[in-house]
């Protein structure tokens, strides 16, 4: 009786170190398989920040094309009304240096 008390013991304390083991290695899988997921949850994290910042990049550029477009023929219409005030100025400076001179 004492003896199968003693071997019950030992197999308690067996299958005690088998549980403590397994446990063990099945933290190290999960533990492994936890730093596996956050790595790829990095890596997607970076693809998506570096797709919003092309698109981002894109509007931008987009957006600075259409108010340099804007601006280019804003100039473009000032220039011609600048142009067209200039000649105007100089026909009304020779009318009155003609008018002057035949007065």
């Amino acid at each position: 009786m004492v003896r199968e008390s003693i071997d019950t013991i030992r197999q308690t304390e067996k299958d005690a170190d088998q549980v403590e083991k397994d446990a063990a290695s099945e933290k190290e899988q999960i533990l492994q398989k936890a730093q596996e997921e956050a790595d790829q949850i990095r890596k997607d994290a970076k693809i998506q920040a570096q797709k919003a910042e092309q698109t981002l990049l894109q509007s931008v550029k987009a957006e600075s094309d259409q108010f340099l477009a804007q601006e280019k023929e804003n100039a473009l219409h000032k220039a011609t009304l600048l142009r067209k005030s200039a000649q105007s100025r100089k026909e009304a400076a020779k009318q009155a240096v003609l008018s002057v001179i035949f007065e």
